[in-house]
């Protein structure tokens, strides 16, 4: 027999920065769910389990105030302190990001390249913020371009550069 009313009355409940408003519904396997307002004012949905086991304690204002997402690959990192990340990244951003994931990101199919032969980022360029301030915005038709393929990322071994120089400094040419 289905239970048309939920077994524990969390109305008036503060969970975190959620108070539960009201019961809103069952899902298939019976779990419940309760409409919330949180306390920056956003109305939303959130399973009984991860009220009372305190996994979600907000709407994901708590997230993004701190500056923080989730990537796929696990961690958290900083995302919209800078402004880059909102929405679609910037090339400037999106330049970064990829320049961290082939230095150090197993996975990645050119890490072997990078990381795999001892190409890492200085660390004042793990945060995003300190890379823009050194290198600037990407400009148009150019990329991040090492001066010595031999030498990690760093402030001095490091221009944006368009494809024709790129191409005349590979390992290959250099050689």
């Amino acid at each position: 027999m289905a239970n048309s009313y939920p077994t524990r009355d969390l109305t008036g409940q503060q969970f975190g920065r959620l108070k539960v408003i009201e019961f809103a519904f069952y899902r298939n396997d019976w779990s419940q769910y309760w409409k919330c307002r949180c306390d920056c004012g956003k109305i939303t949905i959130a399973p009984k389990n991860n009220l009372v086991s305190n996994k979600q304690k907000s709407c994901g204002c708590w997230r993004r105030e701190r500056g923080l997402h989730l990537t796929r690959t696990g961690f958290f990192h900083p995302r919209i302190s800078h402004g880059h990340c909102i929405g679609n990244p910037t090339r400037t951003y999106g330049t970064w990001r990829a320049m961290m994931n082939r230095c150090y990101v197993k996975k990645q199919k050119s890490y072997k390249h990078y990381g795999g032969r001892g190409i890492n980022v200085c660390e004042r360029w793990h945060r995003f913020e300190n890379f823009l301030a050194d290198m600037g915005e990407r400009p148009p038709g150019k990329t991040i371009e090492r001066r010595n393929n031999d030498h990690s990322y760093t402030p001095e071994n490091c221009v944006w550069a368009d494809p024709k120089t790129q191409t005349a400094n590979r390992r290959i040419n250099n050689r």
